[in-house]
């Protein structure tokens, strides 16, 4: 995957102004199914601001696929979001934060991971 001008990724939620690298997905959302997310490879992706920041998006890519979507498939548990909420969901972890949201679209969760700003 290429480094974009800016740090927004090809899918999910927008990270906030001073991100330099992140990651985002549309994933299928299934509350009602034993697999409840479902990442699906070609709507997901990471973006950095340059080169440079490749090696840090790099381990944030790692984190998400190693401990953030099941962290994010417990959090949707506990919490019980129906597919048409519009309720956001925030886990900060391990110096990350991972946010999602339905958006209200009947099937979709929508994330986004970035290192958390200081």
């Amino acid at each position: 995957m290429a480094c974009k001008p800016t740090a927004t990724p090809p899918w999910g939620l927008t990270p906030p102004e001073g991100v330099r690298f992140c990651w985002g997905a549309r994933m299928i959302y299934e509350p009602r199914s034993k697999y409840y997310l479902d990442v699906v490879w070609d709507r997901q992706g990471g973006a950095c601001v340059d080169e440079a920041d490749r090696p840090e998006l790099n381990k944030l890519l790692e984190w998400v696929s190693e401990n953030g979507i099941q962290l994010l498939r417990d959090e949707a548990r506990k919490v019980k979001l129906h597919e048409s909420s519009g309720e956001l969901i925030t886990i900060k972890r391990d110096g990350y934060v991972l946010m999602a949201s339905p958006k209200k679209s009947y099937g979709y969760m929508y994330c986004g991971a970035w290192k958390e700003l200081k």
